[in-house]
Order: structure tokens, then C-alpha cells, then sequence
């Protein structure tokens, strides 16, 4: 079975592109398929994750971010031309690859390759939630988009709270979790650091200034305990509240076992893998219950605390009830060893393979 999985670029240290990499990597080594990964702007950026070396990638090398070298009109007629040189490059691609199945996430991909596929079946995976602001134009956007997610002959989410969404577009909705790269280096937190940890973008949508809003709440009372950031974005340490901001880190269990606990203050999440991740260090988590992965990961007061969201007054109490009682941070952090399991690789393929063979035979 060959299967082509287009994305932008894996430039980028971030959740999807880790996923997709180990996934892709997963299915040419364990089921033996033929994986194509497509980029249309990896350009000559190294991959941000491994890739194996059974793993084909093309990229289309179309520069789509060179629009931004402009401005007005001419800005629009350099991405119409982009726009172009991407769809004739892709339409090639699919006549020499002939893929047996076409995976996506971005509406660009997904718009092109239903017009292209011929009698391909197309995989939308949804790893993004959209917060629209309600603008005109954004209304009639998604209902442009919807139109051709309706088309497509499995839409795939990560929760059942975001395949409710999807439901209403399309009749081919699928709940498949992300499979988490679990610890395996062969040790757990024993939860007795003053470090607590958060790990991913720096970016708005992570809720960030919540976050130092928070922590600035509890280092008053804890002026010993730290918080530490890793990751891609911009935004300051601040020492004065025991805050310090790193670089992304590659040893990100590395991170987790050498803290107590983790924070997330996301305002959404398509499925929050760092949550998992920690919990195979034995640390207990604290997130807001955002839309809409970790209510589906966290059991609230077992292997670590769900928050109403924005409740920060109760996020601040319950990051004091971890600090303040070692034995529970332990008794938490236990149980979310056990609970990670479910996310293991081998079980969450098994799901992903008996769609591909079902979308197979249905073809056929």
C-alpha cells in the first residue's frame, strides 16, 4: 500500500510535524508500506524530526512564503502564481507517485487534491482547532472549506469532542487519538524537584500570559519552586518570579523527569500530547479543560487535575495542592504512568491501518 501524507514543510518543531514523522516512520517499518512525504516548502531546511530512511520524501519546492516579500496588489498576484505552479506540481506528482490513499491537514491540500485525486481516496486528518472571530469573511471561508471536507472519504479527529463538529459537514467521521512517543529511557520522576514544566509553542494560543499569570500567584507563596518553558516562539524568562524560557529542547523527557509537575494553560488543543508524554515520566498534569483533547486524556483528580476553563483562581489552588503535598504529586504521578499506556503506538496504529484497508476496499 503506498500512501502519500502532504504537509507544508517538517521545518518545524511542533506536534504535528512530530506526529506525522513518527507515524509515517511506524508505517514503512512495521507494516512495511510505501510511505510518500510530500512538502510544498521544505526547501533546504533540515528535518525537525528524524525520518527513516525507508520513508520517500518529495518536496515541491514552491516557496509560498515569498509572497510576503511583497505587498498589495502585487502580494495577490504572486500568490495566484504560486497558487499555479503548486497545483501543476502537485498534479504531477500524483500522475508519477500513483499513491493508494492521499492524507492532509491544511485546506489548501485538502481543496487541491479533491479536484486531483481521481478515484484516490483523501484522508483529512483535523489536528487544528480554528478560533474564527466571527467576521464575514471567516464565516463564508468555513462554509467554503466545509463544503469540501463533505467531499472527502474519511475525516479523522483526534477527540470526540472535535468529531461532533466535524459530524456536521461530513457523514465519514472517524475518532483516532494521536499515539504518543512514550518514555522509554528507562526511568520516572520521583516528583521531588521544586520544578514544574511546560513544553511547546510560545505562542498566544498556549495561553501563555495566563500561565505568568499564575505562576507569578503561586512563586509567592513558593518562592523556591521554578517554572520552565522549552520551546519555539517569543517571550522573555522572567527571574524575578522563578520563570525561565529555553530553546526547544530534543530531550523532552529528559525535561519531564527532572520536574514534579506539568502545566498547560492552552485556550485550545486538538489533542495536547505533552499531556501523555508527562504522564509516562510519572509527573501529574494541570490544564484547563480547553476544546478539546484534554478532557479526553486527563482524569480529573486520579493523574492530575482538569480545570474548568479559565478558572484561574482554581488552577492556582490546585498547582498549591501539588506543591504543597509530595505524596499526592506521587500518587498522581503513578497513576498517569498507568493511564499513558492507552496512547502506545502499537495500539493506536492497529486503528489507523483498518481504515487504510477499509478505504482500500471500498475503492476496489
Amino acid at each position: 500500500m503506498r500512501i502519500a501524507f502532504l504537509h507544508t514543510s517538517f521545518a518545524t518543531c511542533g506536534g504535528i510535524e512530530r506526529v506525522w514523522i513518527e507515524k509515517m516512520n511506524y508505517l514503512a517499518t512495521h507494516f512495511g508500506y510505501d510511505i510518500v512525504m510530500v512538502t510544498s516548502d521544505q526547501g533546504s531546511h533540515p528535518m525537525s524530526f528524524p525520518v527513516d530512511e525507508r520513508v520517500r520524501h518529495i518536496d515541491m519546492n514552491i516557496g509560498m512564503h515569498t509572497q510576503y516579500r511583497y505587498s498589495g496588489l502585487r502580494r495577490l498576484q504572486k500568490r495566484r502564481q504560486l497558487s499555479r505552479q503548486y497545483e501543476e506540481r502537485l498534479r504531477q506528482l500524483l500522475l508519477d507517485v500513483r499513491p493508494d490513499i492521499l492524507v492532509c491537514t491544511s485546506t489548501q491540500d485538502m481543496r487541491q487534491l479533491l479536484r486531483l485525486r481521481g478515484n484516490t481516496p483523501v484522508i483529512v486528518e483535523s489536528h487544528i482547532n480554528f478560533a474564527h472571530d466571527g467576521t464575514l469573511w471567516n464565516k463564508l471561508l468555513t462554509r467554503y472549506n466545509n463544503h469540501y471536507v463533505g467531499k472527502a472519504d474519511a475525516v479523522v479527529t483526534l477527540t470526540n469532542g472535535d468529531a461532533k463538529n466535524w459530524r456536521k459537514v461530513s457523514k465519514n467521521v472517524h475518532v483516532i487519538p494521536n499515539f504518543v512517543h512514550l518514555n522509554d529511557t528507562g526511568g520516572i520522576s520521583d516528583c521531588s524537584s521544586k520544578k514544574a514544566v511546560f513544553i511547546g509553542r510560545l505562542v498566544k494560543e498556549k495561553g501563555l500570559d495566563d500561565m505568568t499569570s499564575i505562576w507569578r500567584q503561586v512563586n509567592a507563596q513558593h518562592p523556591d519552586w521554578q517554572l520552565h518553558l522549552y520551546g519555539e516562539g517569543t517571550m522573555n524568562s522572567v527571574p524575578d518570579i522563578q520563570l525561565f524560557v529555553h530553546p526547544a529542547t530534543a530531550t523532552p523527557f529528559e525535561r519531564y523527569k527532572e520536574s514534579s509537575l506539568l502545566l498547560l494553560t492552552s485556550k485550545f488543543e486538538s489533542f495536547g500530547l505533552v499531556l501523555p508524554e508527562a504522564m509516562s515520566c510519572g509527573i501529574p498534569v494541570v490544564s484547563y479543560d480547553c476544546p478539546y483533547g484534554p478532557a479526553s486524556i486527563i482524569s480529573d483528580g486520579k493523574d492530575g487535575f482538569l480545570i474548568p476553563n479559565r478558572d484561574e483562581q482554581l488552577y492556582v489552588k490546585r498547582v498549591l495542592q501539588l506543591i504543597e503535598d509530595a505524596d499526592l504529586r506521587r500518587q498522581m504521578g503513578a497513576q498517569g504512568l498507568t493511564s499513558s499506556q492507552r496512547y502506545h503506538a502499537e495500539n493506536i496504529m492497529q486503528q489507523w491501518a483498518a481504515l487504510y484497508q477499509s478505504l482500500m476496499s471500498a475503492k476496489s
